[in-house]
């Protein structure tokens, strides 16, 4: 399954990792896992 981000909600998701990279790189590392694995469930049950 393919998928895109609306250009907004790209730009939120820049700047969140942005914020938390700020913060701490480890931080901003893992919330950027953790955006992908739920793209990951999402992609397998779209359903859910």
């Amino acid at each position: 399954m393919a998928y895109n981000f609306h250009p907004d909600a790209k730009q939120e998701l820049d700047d969140a990792v942005a914020y938390y990279d700020n913060i701490s790189r480890d931080m901003g590392d893992a919330f950027v896992t953790e955006v992908e694995r739920a793209i990951t469930r999402i992609e397998q049950f779209p359903q859910a």
